[in-house]
């Protein structure tokens, strides 16, 4: 429980807001003289009381008042990360009609809350399981003597472990989110620690794509039970917030990168660290309850035809395969053009990722605020084409221009994080959008597959010789995604998820 106090002197009309049940980070009703409680908002327990002193002898007819505050965030794990910003925003109340820089554009319950920290940190270690074999592939390739496009190619073969995605998120649709999420995050951190005995690439590849798929099911449900539960005017905001939990677990990835550097094996060390995350994972999991919306397909009446399905399944499935094209060969290569191309080695590829990366975290943030506030569609092309021009140009440079533009083009790219990402969860009926999301991330490896073995090859001495030439023929995909975007794509910003999809609208 959290009190403070603050005292002030006001004029009556001053004292008359005061007395007036607010209506930003939550809604007050009153509870008595001067004293106020939440009627809806964050936390699990909050008053607070106004004491009026009064000072005949003040001439200028004000008063002293003091307000008090008692009050706990419904937020585990993540609430520490709030209170100074919570403080303060309850101390200055803010002007009507305004919201806070760093609060979703809705009001959120409790049990909302609640849901929404738990997935986040269920999100920080699915960031962790799919990013460490991106960052550990050139040391693996290094210890067992293999080249450039035998890491092109194990990493493109990785990626048919999405048919489990899809067998785990059909389960999910027929039998419920909460299952699933639990199997999803126990089985990954186990198929990710069979990844360090591995005795030869293609053994990883194998153990991965497993794990990948799994990994890859788990992260896709997490941003479904998000949509499902979040008000309409605040997904795109909470997928970035997801997102940037999954960084924060990618991160720790690069963190440890540099125990690479100890001895030819040692890249094994960061395989076995997701044995720790089984507690945790069990923990979250658990007290994550059954989505309401999909508790109410269950119990309600059957939902009407889906005539939308086939048209936004190959909308979402093109562009995402463009894109995935372009995003997945920039990503994971990277490490491989810093150590081959750039001769870093481990300790100063962490260091470069860490420094580029930052600008990242604000980029998602800001725009997921400003995909629910002004729209999906201007900020995900924004960050479609500057992140592909600013990618190109960081593959193609060395020196400070090199750090420049990879930081340029990770904070323009980060738009279409929240912008795109939610669109999955959005344009899928309740029944289908576990398998739809599936389908979609189908086509989107199929890209990302064709990307790799296409940049491996072009980026070959025997054609272009440099990744900088081969991503600027790739550069291409993005513009088609782009221009998808722009003629094609629907605008969801503040619709409710039966509004979207006419097929859960009619069980209403």
């Amino acid at each position: 429980m959290t009190r403070h106090r603050s005292e002030r002197r006001v004029t009556p009309a001053e004292l008359d807001r005061l007395r007036t049940p607010r209506d930003d980070l939550l809604r007050e009703r009153g509870d008595g003289t001067d004293r106020f409680v939440q009627a809806n908002g964050p936390f699990e327990h909050y008053t607070r009381t106004l004491t009026v002193i009064d000072d005949d002898s003040a001439e200028d007819g004000r008063l002293t008042v003091r307000e008090q505050f008692d009050w706990k965030l419904a937020i585990p794990v993540w609430g520490f990360l709030f209170v100074r910003p919570v403080r303060k925003a309850l101390t200055n109340r803010p002007t009507l009609g305004t919201t806070l820089a760093w609060a979703p554009p809705d009001q959120l319950d409790p049990s909302t809350v609640r849901v929404f920290s738990l997935l986040a940190v269920l999100a920080v270690f699915d960031g962790y399981l799919g990013s460490i074999l991106s960052q550990t592939m050139t040391f693996a390739a290094t210890e067992f003597d293999n080249s450039t496009r035998d890491q092109s190619t194990v990493l493109a073969a990785v990626r048919a472990g999405v048919v489990i995605s899809i067998v785990l998120l059909t389960v999910a649709d027929r039998h419920g989110r909460r299952l699933v999420l639990l199997v999803t995050g126990l089985l990954a951190c186990a198929l990710t620690v069979l990844g360090g005995l591995a005795p030869n690439l293609w053994l990883l590849g194998v153990s991965q794509g497993a794990a990948r798929g799994v990994t890859t099911a788990l992260g896709i449900l997490i941003l479904v039970v998000m949509a499902e539960a979040l008000p309409a005017g605040s997904r795109a905001y909470g997928t970035s917030l997801l997102a940037l939990a999954a960084a924060l677990g990618g991160g720790m990835a690069i963190w440890l990168l540099p125990l690479a550097d100890l001895d030819v094996a040692a890249w094994r060390i960061l395989y076995f660290v997701p044995l720790l995350f089984l507690v945790p994972i069990w923990w979250a999991a658990r007290q994550v309850p059954e989505s309401r919306r999909f508790t109410d397909l269950e119990e309600g009446p059957p939902a009407g035809p889906d005539t939308t399905l086939g048209r936004r399944l190959l909308l979402l499935g093109i562009t995402s395969f463009f894109l995935a094209f372009f995003a997945a060969p920039a990503s994971q290569l990277r490490n491989d053009y810093l150590k081959n191309e750039r001769g870093m080695d481990g300790s100063s590829i962490a260091l470069f990722s860490l420094v580029t990366y930052a600008p990242w975290g604000l980029g998602v943030f800001l725009a997921g605020r400003m995909a629910d506030l002004r729209g999906r569609r201007p900020v995900a092309i924004v960050g479609v084409l500057g992140g592909a021009v600013f990618t190109v140009l960081g593959y193609s440079t060395a020196g400070v221009l090199l750090w420049v533009f990879s930081m340029t083009g990770n904070f323009l790219g980060a738009a279409t994080v929240p912008s795109l990402g939610v669109y999955g969860p959005e344009l899928f009926a309740t029944r289908r959008r576990g398998q739809a999301n599936a389908a979609v991330n189908f086509i989107a490896v199929a890209g990302s597959t064709l990307g790799l073995l296409a940049i491996g090859a072009l980026a070959d001495e025997q054609q272009l010789g440099s990744y900088g030439q081969a991503f600027a023929v790739a550069a291409i995909a993005a513009v088609i995604a782009a221009t998808l975007i722009a003629l094609r794509y629907p605008e969801t910003a503040r619709k409710e998820l039966e509004e979207l999809n006419p097929s859960d609208a009619a069980r209403r």
